[in-house]
């Protein structure tokens, strides 16, 4: 008779899935400007099953991951974990659905190529112009060669502002959000933040909201 021997890896499932399964559920209020799947697991090897369809009501366990599945329009949210302590009253929590723009995420990577052209057209032009202009000094044609080489400069800092625009684009609007009574799966230095939002401040902080 064979007797299974359950890995170390196996046992820490088993103890989570244990725990997160066991005590009292929480009331949770959903809100969500479309519809949209609101899915729960125990841990992150197991997949995802329906709560409910959101915007809705629910019970739930507080141990356990959530998200808010991908729609048409909208990519999935990180996984997420509920703050029971948030509970009003009437031991109810609330957390909102905010789709991102998945349209714009996909369009993000056009949107920087065509950025990247008009940069590299800025830098010629702006070459063109200065070039000419130690050439036609003498000859009045000073504003022309500013004028070209204007052109070329404003070129360049709209290719700039588009490359920014796009890449910005392509990782905020990659995740949906969810807000409210959430707390971050992902470990964070220092105090804990809510959860994963869009808005990775990696270029400038004006990039770092929503647009």
């Amino acid at each position: 008779m064979r007797i299974p021997i359950m890995t170390a890896g196996a046992v820490a499932a088993l103890f989570a899935s244990t725990t997160a399964s066991a005590g009292p559920t929480i009331k949770v209020h959903v809100t969500s400007d479309e519809p949209v799947a609101f899915e729960h697991r125990v841990i992150p090897s197991e997949p995802w099953e329906l709560v409910c369809n959101a915007p809705c009501d629910a019970d739930v366990l507080p141990g356990e991951q959530f998200r808010f599945a991908e729609t048409a329009d909208a990519g999935e949210t990180k996984p997420f974990g509920l703050k029971s302590e948030k509970a009003d009253a009437n031991g109810v929590i609330t957390i909102q659905h905010h789709k991102g723009n998945k349209p714009l995420y996909l369009a993000a990577p056009y949107v920087i190529a065509g950025s990247a052209a008009l940069f590299i057209a800025g830098i010629v032009t702006t070459v063109i112009g200065v070039t000419k202009a130690h050439g036609f000094l003498a000859d009045g044609s000073k504003e022309q060669t500013n004028a070209v080489t204007g052109v070329g400069t404003l070129m360049i800092m709209g290719g700039l502002a588009g490359g920014y625009f796009g890449v910005s684009s392509r990782i905020n609007e990659k995740y949906s959000d969810a807000t409210g009574d959430v707390r971050s799966l992902e470990p964070v230095a220092g105090q804990g933040q809510a959860a994963p939002q869009r808005g990775m401040a990696i270029f400038v902080p004006i990039f770092s909201g929503r647009f």
